[in-house]
């Protein structure tokens, strides 16, 4: 079973919101999360969905066959990243490789193609075993909030109404301020290491916002 289950309800009411054209996916593993954006959308718009593995490519293609408006590209990303102008992706959803440099590329080179109201999606921002999503995804200069369940999904956007409306509708069921301080715990344990990787990538540390999931 995918992490990416716990995270459903919030990409249905992400896809409700802002009826997006093209939804794009760097990282597709079994395919889970594609299909809760391919149900949500309903056959409106394009979901794109990017891997490298062979096997994970074939296990998505039987998960998404029934959806019509899902594509499963079988490439490296930055091989088809000349592929979408810039500003032309409504949801970008960043799940490929884990490790810094790979993240860090991965964000630079894809955030310009995001819609000026579109929205950054990052999973396992939460993950202890892979650090970078979290300082990368920290760095970012537009207003975000962090899911922490389901080991932790980014939302980024610029679209200042979207990000009052997500307030509204995911902190106002906050619960558990517990898990709060566990999350700043594991960031203070990973502190030096953090720091260290901020430093070498030339980005500032910024103060990260949680939301709990409930």
């Amino acid at each position: 079973m995918s992490n990416w289950i716990g995270h459903s309800p919030f990409a249905q009411w992400l896809v409700e919101k802002t009826s997006p054209e093209l939804v794009v996916e760097l990282g597709t593993f079994t395919g889970f999360s594609a299909e809760a954006f391919a149900i949500a959308m309903m056959g409106h718009g394009e979901l794109h969905t990017i891997e490298m593995d062979k096997a994970n490519i074939d296990m998505a293609k039987i998960t998404l066959e029934e959806y019509k408006n899902a594509k499963v590209i079988h490439n490296e990303f930055d091989n088809v990243i000349d592929d979408y102008e810039d500003h032309s992706i409504d949801i970008l959803h960043i799940d490929g490789d884990h490790m810094f440099k790979s993240v860090l590329n991965d964000a630079k080179k894809w955030i310009k193609k995001i819609s000026l109201d579109g929205v950054l999606l990052m999973h396992d921002v939460f993950n202890p075993s892979f650090i970078g999503p979290l300082v990368v995804f920290s760095s970012l200069s537009t207003p975000r909030v962090i899911f922490p369940k389901a080991l932790g999904l980014g939302v980024s956007t610029a679209n200042t109404s979207l990000m009052r409306e997500i307030h509204l509708k995911w902190y106002d069921e906050i619960v558990g301020q517990g898990v709060i301080g566990d999350m700043l715990n594991l960031w203070q344990i990973n502190g030096a290491l953090v720091a260290a990787l901020m430093e070498k990538a030339g980005i500032q540390q910024n103060n990260v916002e949680f939301v709990i999931e409930t």
